[in-house]
């Protein structure tokens, strides 16, 4: 499941890179205060 989420990410950062790197950078911020 993981994986494929990451693919999907993966294909979208090849389209909208600005709004990967906002929604990665808030997914990973969460996941660390997590």
């Amino acid at each position: 499941m993981l994986q494929k989420k990451v693919t999907v990410d993966v294909g979208m950062w090849r389209e909208t890179p600005d709004v990967c790197v906002a929604k990665f950078g808030g997914e990973l911020q969460h996941f660390v205060g997590k």
